[in-house]
């Protein structure tokens, strides 16, 4: 019998990305403009009555992931930090579905994203009190801003809230998979290597250790796995050096034809200067 397996809360947070792709399709049929009740206990929320970043009364925009509302000016700032960041909606001209208002919800208003922004964060949102995209970046692009966001999508799928992001995997390690049919592990490398372009050599001591025979002299990106295509450094490398014979040849052929018209005028010129040698000597005779 296997044993089970204790999944962290910031791991099990982590998969609410994956479901929500899945819910989208759903969610979007039902989706509605946002009800006159809805928007009356939103706003009650504090601070939700001004702009969670410049402190404008009465905004009338609002950001899904965030869980907070915003004046017109600032969603513009908070569209250029990328729907992944700042997903940006009018409180009354865009269709809201449930999970979108329960996502606002969630987030407790303005006030509560400052006090995390602050507590875990550092970050001092009393400071960056204005529309400017540096200082609004500077507030959710942060680590603390999507751990908020986490935070958010645990409390609506009911799950207990993340303390702390996933640790990413450091780069260049080998990453192993297991298939589920089996106990093998498979093992997938990264499909970027490089290769030494010099001396043709299959000895390792003289390849670098590679033992790779078509080195010509300069380290080479190279993409492996993707069949027998050429490196796109190497098509233009091929493609300068045509260029450089055909120009070769059309000079060759230019110094051929003056080469052919300075013959011709050269037998005319000696024709010419006969015929006028025949003329002259008949008038002498």
């Amino acid at each position: 019998m296997k044993k089970p397996v204790n999944i962290s809360p910031s791991i099990a947070t982590s998969s609410l990305l994956m479901k929500e792709s899945l819910n989208a399709a759903s969610s979007s049929s039902t989706a509605h403009m946002m009800s006159k009740k809805d928007q009356k206990e939103l706003k009650a929320f504090p601070g939700n009555d001004r702009c969670v970043d410049c402190g404008l009364p009465s905004p009338e925009w609002a950001s899904v992931t965030l869980g907070v509302f915003m004046c017109l000016e600032c969603s513009g700032a908070h569209r250029s930090l990328g729907t992944h960041i700042s997903f940006v909606r009018s409180v009354r001209m865009d269709s809201w579905s449930p999970q979108q208002i329960e996502m606002m919800r969630a987030g407790g208003g303005n006030d509560a994203c400052r006090e995390f922004l602050h507590r875990r964060g550092g970050i001092d949102t009393t400071s960056l009190l204005d529309c400017d995209t540096v200082s609004i970046r500077q507030k959710y692009d942060t680590p603390a801003g999507q751990l908020w966001q986490q935070v958010i999508k645990a409390r609506v799928a009911g799950l207990p809230e993340p303390t702390e992001l996933p640790e990413p995997p450091p780069p260049g390690v080998v990453e192993t998979t297991t298939q589920p049919n089996n106990n093998d592990t498979k093992q997938y490398k990264s499909i970027r290597g490089t290769f030494k372009r010099g001396k043709s050599s299959k000895s390792k001591n003289k390849t670098g250790g590679n033992g790779n025979a078509n080195s010509v002299g300069r380290d080479v990106k190279v993409m492996e796995g993707f069949g027998s295509s050429p490196h796109p450094s190497e098509l233009r490398r091929q493609k300068k050096e045509r260029k450089k014979e055909k120009n070769k040849n059309r000079n060759r052929s230019f110094l051929g034809a003056g080469a052919a018209i300075g013959a011709i005028a050269a037998i005319g010129l000696a024709a010419r200067n006969r015929r006028k040698g025949g003329v002259a000597l008949s008038a002498q005779v």
